[in-house]
Parts: structure tokens; C-alpha cells; sequence
């Protein structure tokens, strides 16, 4: 699995598996292909990026903790194979393609980091990873994901004309 994202505080559940990318309708549709809802330990948002080795949960009260031990990630990393069954069910079952909405979250999710790394290193007064004007390039581009228009959200996230991702950036 190379990322997952389990917001569960807006609803929002995406997963890119391979060549699948695929946004569940509702978490419904999602629990209902996993056994999600009565195994899954509690928690407010999950990302797992498996390329990245990244393994964040965010619980409610807003504790994060991340590892691959955290009950939560465990969890999905043990059903992995029941996460990438219920997508393709979805998709098979004539699911819409992934909306401009879901894709727009999870750019977003996957460029956090960066920011945060940033700001962290700018605190701690250490040299930075990025130069300025990287910044103010990865600004713009999550500033121009943020100007989609409402009428656009629903739109095919896969056949959408989307704003350049700075080069810098690691592939999304």
C-alpha cells in the first residue's frame, strides 16, 4: 500500500494503491468492505504513506502519534489486502471516479509536511530545507488547490486540469 487516509472528523477516505486511487462515497461503503468499524481502534484521522514511511494518527484532543505499532496503523497494515479489496469492489460496483474534492485533500495531507518541516527548522534556527523561494512556490500551488471552484469539486478528480506541482516536491 503506498498511502491511506482515514479522516474520520470530515468523512473523508482515500487510498492510492498501485495505479488505484479511489475516494469511498462515505464511510459506510468503507466499513462495510473492511469490517472497519468493528475492529478499527478509535481515532480522528489516520495517514499512512508506505513509501515515505510515514505513520501519523491523530486522535481526538488532538494527541498524535505515529510508528508502525500504533494500534491504529497496525490495524490497516494487517488488512491492507481487505482495504485494496473494498476499493476496487467500490470502483467495480460504479463508484464515480475519485473527485477533484478527494484528490485536493489528499494534496494538501501529502504536502503538510513540508511546511511543518519547515516552520520547525525556522523555530529551531536551523538551516532550512527549502530555499524561500520554494516556499513561496509550495504556498502558491497549495493556495491554487485551495482556489478550485465549488462548482469543480465534484468533477472527475482524474480527468482534471490541475495546478503544477513544484518539482521539489516528491511525487504525489
Amino acid at each position: 500500500m503506498s498511502f491511506i487516509t482515514i479522516d474520520l472528523y470530515n468523512k473523508n477516505i482515500y487510498v492510492r494503491l498501485n495505479e488505484v486511487s479511489h475516494g469511498f462515497a462515505n464511510l459506510e461503503i468503507f466499513e462495510l468492505g473492511t469490517g472497519f468499524s468493528h475492529e478499527f481502534p478509535t481515532a480522528k484521522i489516520v495517514n499512512i504513506e508506505s513509501n515515505r514511511n510515514m505513520f501519523v494518527v491523530e486522535r481526538d484532543g488532538g494527541e498524535t502519534v505515529s510508528g508502525r505499532n500504533v494500534p491504529e496503523i497496525a490495524w490497516l497494515l494487517e488488512h491492507e489486502d481487505e482495504v485494496a479489496a473494498a476499493a476496487l469492489e467500490d470502483i467495480e460496483r460504479g463508484a464515480p471516479s475519485i473527485a477533484v474534492r478527494d484528490i485536493r485533500i489528499g494534496r494538501l495531507f501529502a504536502t503538510d509536511w513540508l511546511i511543518v518541516r519547515h516552520s520547525e527548522q525556522v523555530l529551531m534556527n536551523q538551516p532550512t530545507s527549502l530555499t524561500q523561494q520554494q516556499m513561496q512556490d509550495l504556498h502558491n500551488y497549495r493556495q491554487s488547490l485551495r482556489n478550485i471552484p465549488d462548482e469543480d469539486l465534484s468533477l472527475d478528480g482524474t480527468t482534471y486540469n490541475w495546478p503544477e506541482i513544484p518539482a521539489f516536491v516528491p511525487s504525489l
